[in-house]
C-alpha cells in the first residue's frame, strides 16, 4: 500500500469517468481496488499521480467491427483524464479506406459515439510502436507477434466475438450491443490493471 493519498475534492470530469470504470465492476473487484489504492477520491489522485503518457492500437481482422468500436470507446473514457492517450485502430487483412459497418455506427451511435468517417487501414500501414496492441482473439495476437512483432512493447488477446457474420442477420443489433459490451468489460479490466496497477482478475 503507497502513502495516503490527497483527499480533497477532485474535479468532476474525473470523478464522472473513474466513476464509470469502477461501476462496472463486481463488488470482489472493486474492493480490490479500494484495498489497494484507498478511497474513492484516493483513487482519482493516485491517477493523477501515477500520470504518464500511453498508446493504444486495437486490432480485429477487417477493421470495420470490433477495434473501431474498441477505439470509439476508448477514446471516450480516456477523453476526461488528465494524460495524453493516444488510440487507434487496424486490421491484419484489412483493406483501406472501407467505412464501419453499419450496424457498428448504429451501435455506438446509442452511446453518442460516431464512427461516420472511420476508414479502416491494415496493420501494415501503422508505422508507430504503441505501449499496447490489443487484439480481438488469439489467431490475431498469433498473427501480430508472427509478423509485426515490433509494433508493440505489449501484444495482448482480448476474447471478443466476431459480429461480422451476423450484420445482416435478425440478431446483428443484439450481437453488435454483446460485443461492444464484451469491449467495455475488458477496457474496464485493462485500465484499473495498467492505468492505476490493480489486477481484478
Amino acid at each position: 500500500m503507497s502513502q495516503r493519498l490527497r483527499t480533497t475534492a477532485p474535479k468532476e470530469s474525473h470523478t464522472t469517468t473513474i466513476g464509470s470504470i469502477l461501476n462496472s465492476l463486481n463488488t470482489y473487484q472493486r474492493s480490490i481496488v479500494y484495498e489497494y489504492v484507498g478511497n474513492y477520491v484516493d483513487l482519482v489522485y493516485f491517477y493523477k499521480m501515477n500520470s504518464t503518457s500511453l498508446s493504444i492500437l486495437f486490432v480485429c481482422h477487417g477493421n470495420t467491427c470490433r477495434s473501431p468500436m474498441a477505439k470509439a470507446l476508448a477514446d471516450s473514457a480516456f477523453s476526461l483524464l488528465e494524460r495524453k492517450i493516444i488510440v487507434d485502430s487496424a486490421g491484419i487483412t484489412a483493406q483501406a479506406n472501407n467505412k464501419a459497418t453499419l450496424q457498428a455506427q448504429e451501435t455506438v451511435k446509442k452511446r453518442h459515439w460516431d464512427l461516420t468517417s472511420h476508414l479502416s487501414k491494415n496493420i501494415t500501414e501503422v508505422n508507430t510502436q504503441f505501449d499496447y496492441v490489443i487484439c480481438m482473439e488469439l489467431s490475431i495476437k498469433e498473427a501480430v507477434i508472427a509478423h509485426h512483432p515490433s509494433i508493440g512493447k505489449n501484444i495482448i488477446n482480448w476474447h471478443i466475438q466476431d459480429p461480422y457474420k451476423y450484420r445482416n442477420s435478425e440478431t446483428a443489433a443484439t450481437v453488435y450491443e454483446e460485443t461492444l459490451n464484451e469491449i467495455e468489460e475488458n477496457l474496464s479490466a485493462f485500465m484499473v490493471k495498467e492505468l492505476f496497477g490493480v489486477n481484478i482478475d
